[in-house]
């Protein structure tokens, strides 16, 4: 059986959802922490000789989903998406 993995592109606990508001409301240092730790915790770069992207493993769709209007409030463009295995 494959896992669901919900990665965000620059792709549920109970504990996550309670801090989902101050990861899409926080300062912009706050919210640049947030991304650092992010991609220390679970990020990947693409391989070289594609188009630079950074990929974040999320645990749930609600994670991934605040940490795309965490960069977007970067300035960042970001999406969402669920793949299969991994």
């Amino acid at each position: 059986m494959a896992d669901n993995n919900h990665s965000m592109s620059a792709g549920s606990t109970g504990s996550f959802q309670s801090t989902t508001l101050e990861i899409t409301t926080g300062n912009r240092e706050d919210l640049a922490a947030i991304w650092r730790g992010a991609f220390l915790a679970s990020g990947t770069l693409t391989d070289p000789g594609r188009a630079a992207a950074l990929e974040v493993t999320c645990p749930c769709p609600e994670a991934a989903l605040a940490l795309v209007g965490c960069a977007r409030r970067l300035g960042i463009p970001a999406k969402s998406k669920e793949t299969r295995g991994g």
